[in-house]
């Protein structure tokens, strides 16, 4: 490309004299920057994470509900329905190549549906081109799970055995604790005086003969004081044996209690036998099996500022280009500008004076350049504009 620094024209446009060199290099490329990218609006990021919440929770749910049996029984899962929560509830989304119709949050996200897709990992969205479909499913909300337990038929029999409460006080059926324990006390009081009467009577024939002997007659003042003192003795004992009926009568009950307890705990333990065999069986785990939700907040956030970076970029690149431009006009160059001699045209910007900037490479060259059309200049600046060999060349110094 022949680059004129210097011309002189006559009034005709033809050229007296020039000073040229021929140009091989790039001239800065540039392209549009376009519309700044927009953040993600928080009610779909909202959206969207609620929906992947669910789902995984579903999911999750689903894994760890599984069928499972052994000798003594079996246990089973059915969804027996779902939360009906249709065309009201979160997106689900597919992750996939492509979006649909220009409306996923970002490139490659689709909602496939709204509310759960049914049971199973596959009906989470997918992973198919067009942002994924998903596997349809019955009902449109969570599952809900019923479980079903069921024992063998000797199982059974052992659960629907009767606790036989007849022996134990207090139960049903069983003795009162009021009147058990007035009998148990009796019984011990009666016991003890069984033994106490003979040895009072004893002892009061020995006391009043023991007075006489020492010369006090029945009335006299030591006779009465000598039987008063054996009847204080006497009430003594006998107090002494209601307190330790008292006393036996507790702790018989309480014993009786603990037998009758031990032998509730005996039967329950007896009837329960068949769950406690059919657990250990099971061997069910204690830890729960899970899938972590993706974290479409970080992929939404990732995306744009990609997408901004290379705004910014762009922008950065179209400043220094238009600023290049303008070292082209400060230098006075003169460049063929005809656009019969260009290609892949692209507009990519204006002067402030209105007049287009385009990239694109010359006829026979594949290296990008950026100016005006010659066409155009003419329109607005035709004294900028002059012909040399057929085709139009501008100076740059004049588009002002």
């Amino acid at each position: 490309m022949k680059i004129i620094t210097r011309a002189v024209l006559d009034w005709d446009g033809n050229v007296l004299e020039e000073e040229s060199f021929e140009y091989s290099g790039p001239i800065a490329a540039c392209k549009s920057s376009g519309s700044a990218p927009q953040p993600v609006d928080p009610y779909t990021q909202a959206s969207a994470a609620y929906g992947l919440d669910t789902g995984t929770a579903a999911y999750n749910a689903a894994i760890n509900r599984t069928n499972s049996s052994n000798p003594l029984g079996s246990n089973t899962w059915t969804v027996n329905g779902y939360d009906n929560v249709g065309s009201t509830g979160a997106p689900i989304y597919g992750i996939g190549g492509n979006q649909v119709g220009g409306k996923s949050p970002i490139p490659g996200w689709t909602p496939t549906k709204y509310g759960y897709n049914g049971p199973g990992a596959s009906n989470y969205g997918g992973t198919g081109s067009a942002g994924g479909t998903g596997s349809s499913g019955a009902g449109t909300g969570a599952p809900l799970y019923s479980q079903n337990t069921s024992l063998t038929p000797w199982a059974n029999k052992m659960l629907a055995s009767p606790i036989d409460t007849s022996g134990i006080a207090g139960m049903p059926g069983g003795p009162s604790t009021t009147q058990d324990l007035n009998t148990t006390r009796n019984s011990l009081f009666n016991s003890e005086m069984g033994y106490l009467a003979p040895q009072q009577a004893l002892q009061s024939e020995q006391t009043r003969s023991q007075l006489e002997a020492e010369g006090a007659m029945p009335g006299s003042d030591a006779y009465k004081t000598g039987e008063d003192q054996l009847n204080r003795d006497q009430t003594f004992q006998t107090n002494q044996a209601i307190n330790s009926a008292i006393q036996g009568g507790g702790a018989e009950q309480s014993r009786l209690f603990g037998l009758g307890s031990q032998s509730l705990q005996d039967q329950l333990a007896t009837r329960s036998a068949p769950i406690s065999e059919y657990e250990a069986l099971q061997g069910n785990p204690t830890a729960q099996v899970s899938a972590a939700t993706p974290d479409i907040s970080g992929a939404f956030g990732q995306q744009y500022q990609g997408a901004l970076a290379a705004y910014n970029a762009n922008t950065a690149s179209n400043n220094a280009t238009m600023g290049a431009l303008g070292s082209l006009g400060a230098a006075g160059l003169f460049m063929l500008s005809d656009r019969r001699a260009k290609k892949d045209i692209e507009r990519v910007g204006e002067l402030d004076s209105g007049l287009p900037i385009y990239r694109y490479k010359y006829k026979g060259s594949e290296t990008p350049q950026i100016g005006v059309m010659a066409q155009e200049a003419e329109e607005v600046f035709p004294e900028a504009v002059f012909s040399l060999g057929g085709l139009k060349h501008v100076n740059y110094g004049a588009l002002s």
